[in-house]
């Protein structure tokens, strides 16, 4: 069986789907050819694909460095609602789970181990890692590298001394979100050549872009609220943001709640799943909420500050509309 036919045959068995999204067929192909690869894809192009399939074709466990728990948590039920073995070591659990875990993965019994790019450093992962058969890394959400790394989680900055540790084992980084500077950080710090970056457009053609100048932006934020059906993300600057639009938007009718890293974990979780299943119309959140998750009718984002950077824009609009179906992303400014 050719590499081609047995990755499409990988994707039916266990996604369903006949053909692969644009680019997914280059950059696994690229993958299974022993080439590390930084793939760009927009949001909803299905990156998680990329590495998920080919690490079924190969042998060995796939080890997975992923920013935040609930992507974590997210992407291994979905593997594991495949019949895919997949762990997480994440924060919260004791050390024999952790040892149990490792133990499974030493024993070949785990396909994907999903880590924080802290857990590498941790002397009980290292004293353990060397004996597990791990055929590739992925960096998924590569570019917290550069955006994360040179202040609040320098560990991210140290992946390329762990990846050292293990002998340079293949490499597949994934963003949807890098300026040029930060692709040639992600080089630098992973230790991939130019030639790894494997691109598409960012062009999402089922997303409505609109810009609204108005000078009473609550007003203009409510409607477009009340307008548009299904579920959506409101993105703020800042905690006490979120809080403000999510109480001022629920005392008009709207079914909304904050989230940010200030919440408890316990009421962030219940916010979340309240939102992935639509009992929740609206989210008012910083930018990383949404990262990776793969909630595919997502009908509006709005934002009501001008972005940082065209990248984060369209890292966050693209949260919208993974279906593939009509859907809108609304930036509301003023002078």
């Amino acid at each position: 069986m050719d590499k081609r036919t047995e990755i499409r045959s990988i994707l039916t068995r266990y996604w369903g789907h006949s053909n692969f999204r644009p680019l997914q067929e280059d950059i696994i192909l690229s993958v299974l050819s022993g080439n590390d690869t930084l793939a760009l894809l927009p949001t909803g192009g299905g990156k998680s694909v990329c590495f998920q399939v080919p690490a079924l074709a190969k042998e060995g466990m796939c080890l997975v460095v992923s920013p935040l728990i609930a992507l974590m948590k997210d992407q291994v039920e979905r593997l594991r609602s495949k019949d895919i073995q997949a762990h997480a070591v994440i924060s919260g659990m004791s050390r024999s789970e952790i040892e149990s875990v490792l133990e499974k993965c030493a024993a070949g019994l785990v396909k994907f181990l999903y880590v924080s790019p802290e857990r590498l450093s941790s002397e009980l992962f290292k004293a353990r890692v060397t004996r597990l058969n791990i055929s590739m890394i992925a960096v998924d959400e590569a570019h917290c590298i550069s955006q994360w790394g040179y202040d609040f989680r320098p560990d991210y900055l140290r992946i390329g001394e762990f990846l050292n540790m293990l002998s340079c084992p293949q490499v597949i980084a994934l963003t949807a979100s890098a300026t040029p500077e930060v692709l040639l950080d992600i080089l630098k710090q992973l230790n991939l050549a130019e030639e790894a970056i494997v691109r598409s457009s960012f062009a999402r053609h089922n997303l409505a872009y609109q810009v609204q100048r108005c000078e009473n932006k609550t007003a203009a934020v409510l409607r477009a609220c009340r307008q548009t059906a299904g579920s959506g993300i409101l993105y703020c600057h800042t905690r006490g943001e979120c809080v403000w639009w999510a109480n001022y938007l629920l005392g008009m009718g709207i079914n909304a709640a904050p989230y940010h890293a200030g919440l408890s974990h316990d009421l962030k979780m219940a916010t979340f799943q309240k939102w992935i299943s639509n009992e929740l119309k609206l989210v008012c959140a910083t930018s990383a909420f949404g990262m990776g998750i793969d909630k595919p009718d997502v009908r509006f984002v709005l934002h009501v500050q001008m972005p940082l950077q065209p990248e984060a824009y369209f890292q966050e609009a693209g949260r919208a509309g993974r279906d593939g179906n009509y859907a809108l992303a609304k930036i509301f400014w003023n002078e």
